[in-house]
């Protein structure tokens, strides 16, 4: 592929109120989208996952069923400025309640890389999947690693953006709204690819 060059071949979303990227195109969210199906995940891992790796799993099924590519093969970025905070900030929570050891879910899903390590699990996909944090730069990173794999690598590279709502005490000055984003990114075009990646560079944020 062409340096810094890459082709959107498919995308996936969820949030609260979205079950998909149509639905947030129209704009109208549906107050009984509270919860994302994580199809993808069986149901006994499907149980322990976190609401972060239920978004995750979501957009990256859906990413994956418009673009055609392969879970189980696929290399996978993670791209999310904050990870688990929820489970992190549950685990301090027990601890400062004297409950003494966390719980091992808990635990498990406290780790960074747990969305696409669920993803990971339920596709027996054993190859490459990395996680990016980097604040508010994050999608930046993620996009820019995974601009990197396909350079390295060729092929297709799933990257998904996820992040849930900073809980208190932890909470920003700034609101943090949950739900998650993938893109499949191929390094050459394809039919259907209906955007290219190139020239990646720091822009000004928009008001918010």
């Amino acid at each position: 592929m062409s340096a810094g060059l890459a082709f959107v071949a498919g995308v996936g979303l969820w949030a609260p109120g979205y079950r998909d990227l149509a639905a947030w195109l129209r704009g109208t969210p549906d107050p009984a989208v509270t919860t994302a199906p994580a199809e993808l995940v069986p149901p006994a891992l499907r149980r322990r996952a976190s609401t972060l790796s239920r978004m995750a799993a979501e957009a990256a099924l859906a990413a994956a069923a418009g673009s055609g590519v392969d879970l189980s093969r696929v290399s996978m970025v993670l791209g999310s400025g904050y990870g688990e905070i929820v489970a992190a900030a549950e685990m301090i929570a027990s601890f400062r309640a004297a409950e003494g050891m966390p719980s091992p879910t808990r635990f498990h899903n406290s780790v960074h890389n747990a969305p696409v390590a669920y993803v990971s699990i339920a596709t027996g996909n054993t190859g490459l999947a990395t996680a990016i944090a980097a604040g508010d730069a994050t999608a930046a990173m993620a996009l820019q690693e995974a601009v990197g794999v396909l350079a390295e690598r060729g092929g297709d590279v799933l990257v998904v953006l996820a992040d849930e709502a900073v809980p208190a005490p932890l909470a920003l000055p700034r609101p943090w709204a949950p739900g998650a984003v993938a893109l499949v990114l191929s390094g050459a075009a394809r039919a259907g690819a209906g955007a290219r990646l190139g020239s990646l560079r720091r822009g000004r944020a928009p008001a918010t």
